[in-house]
């Protein structure tokens, strides 16, 4: 464990219970996020990989145009 995180769980030892289990939960969530998120970049679907093949087929074509975040 590193030395950040045995300091945020002395910080939450100091919590409610209620408090950590809704903090425990939420660590829980963020961890299984994670987990979910690597694994779908490192395993892209053929879906996935169909739609970046559109998109650049589109882009190659001149079907597509370069707008900034404000005209989303």
């Amino acid at each position: 464990m590193t030395n950040s995180l045995f300091k945020a769980f002395e910080k939450a030892n100091q919590l409610s219970e209620i408090d950590q289990e809704q903090l425990a939960s939420q660590i829980v969530d963020d961890i299984k996020n994670e987990v979910k998120w690597e694994k779908t970049l490192k395993n892209p679907s053929s879906k996935l990989r169909g739609l970046a093949k559109k998109s650049l087929k589109e882009y190659k074509t001149g079907k597509t145009k370069k707008l900034g975040f404000d005209d989303l």
